[in-house]
């Protein structure tokens, strides 16, 4: 247990979260983290200079006057609370300029803040890719609703009769239309992995922005939807979420001392917002934090853990790893042609949409042949043509 000045800072860190457990509180400040404890700042009133109340929308940052024109910078980049976006307006070039002195750092950390948001984003997206084509559960019977809770029962004579460990992503589609309903499953126990496997792809997106991100696990609360797997029928018996659940999650801090919480699996429990800023974050989703430890902690423990010789997942784990270096050659692949990563995440909107679009494009259909042939799927001749003038069309 860390000392009562440990405990201290980490309440006046995340005020209102009750925090149960402090042993790698000094490891991941002292020794990991650039940024101290006595450091981190509650965040002050976002834009207080330069982003207008919703009462004046067309009045000019400086003067007051209507105004039209908008700073291109920070243009629709999200604003620090509320999931609103930022729209400096100005009326004329004379009071854009001489704002520029108090709107400058303003801007900045807009823009700092959409290549954080796009990034989870887009982090996010491609680890679905991922759970989608490297679907290795077991084929499914049926699946019963009570509330919040899905009780999912195996079809275990069709699941010992696989012959190989990937299995069609249609066993869940079959069962559930809901597209958020489906990303639970997709995420479902794959806090880890996620964190593991692309975390250090988001780390390096994100390099040259941020202080420190570090690996924080929480018990959620106010779940929305909650996955149980059952051997059996269970019927007229009470279903109860079993205490102490836990959930990984990343804390960054960018360089201007902003703080927001990363959930790349969330939607395992209905949360499908992936970058909040931290205190909305614990307010609306956190009982207790857990542990805090420092970045890469979770990919070496995974790295560790798959390597035993002898671990009954190991197959699966290494399997799944195969295919997340599958998407790391197709984003690879995408950006050899079309430009980096950074220069998509810097893009204006609609170029960046659409740009987001086609890589996401690539990287699917690249990732899903690996899935047929890895299965043994014969892939007709049009196909592979299809994908061959896919990839060409990126020269």
């Amino acid at each position: 247990m860390a000392s009562a000045d440990a405990a201290a800072k980490l309440r006046k860190i995340w005020p209102g979260v009750p925090i149960i457990s402090f042993n790698s509180f000094q490891d991941a400040t002292n020794k990991h983290s650039t940024l101290s404890a006595n450091a981190i700042k509650s965040p002050a009133t976002p834009f207080a200079t330069t982003t207008l109340s919703p009462q004046e929308p067309d009045k000019c940052c400086r003067c007051g006057k209507g105004a039209q024109a908008v700073c291109i910078g920070c243009k629709g980049c999200p604003a620090q609370h509320d999931n609103r976006k930022v729209f400096t307006r100005y009326c004329s070039k004379e009071c854009q300029k001489e704002h520029w002195k108090v709107h400058k750092l303003d801007c900045k950390a807009a823009q700092t803040r959409r290549i954080l948001y796009r990034s989870a984003n887009l982090l996010k997206a491609l680890f679905y890719v991922h759970q989608e084509f490297a679907f290795t559960w077991a084929y499914f019977d049926k699946i019963e609703r009570h509330g919040r809770f899905r009780l999912v029962y195996i079809d275990q004579e069709k699941s010992n009769a696989r012959k190989t460990l990937l299995i069609p992503f249609t066993n869940i589609t079959n069962f559930i239309s809901d597209p958020h309903e489906q990303e639970a499953f997709l995420t479902h126990l794959s806090c880890n992995e996620a964190i593991a496997r692309f975390g250090p792809m988001f780390a390096e997106m994100l390099k040259g922005i941020v202080i420190s991100i570090e690996e924080i696990t929480v018990i959620p609360k106010d779940l929305n939807i909650e996955i149980v797997l059952c051997q059996e029928r269970v019927s007229n018996h009470r279903i109860v979420r079993k205490d102490g659940i836990t959930h990984t999650i990343l804390r960054v801090t960018l360089v201007n001392e902003e703080q927001y919480a990363i959930d790349f699996s969330g939607a395992q429990y209905g949360f499908h917002q992936e970058c909040l800023p931290w205190y909305e974050y614990t307010a609306a989703r956190v009982d207790r934090i857990v542990e805090i430890q420092a970045f890469g902690a979770t990919q070496e423990w995974l790295a560790a853990d798959t390597l035993k010789k002898g671990h009954p997942t190991d197959k699966v784990q290494l399997l799944r790893i195969d295919f997340a270096n599958e998407l790391r050659r197709s984003v690879k692949h995408w950006t050899d042609r079309q430009g980096s990563v950074d220069a998509l995440l810097a893009l204006p909107e609609q170029e960046y949409t659409e740009k987001r679009k086609s890589l996401l494009k690539v990287v699917k259909t690249l990732v899903e042949l690996k899935r047929d042939l890895q299965i043994g799927q014969n892939v007709p001749s049009q196909r592979l043509h299809e994908i061959y003038s896919l990839i060409s069309s990126q020269q």
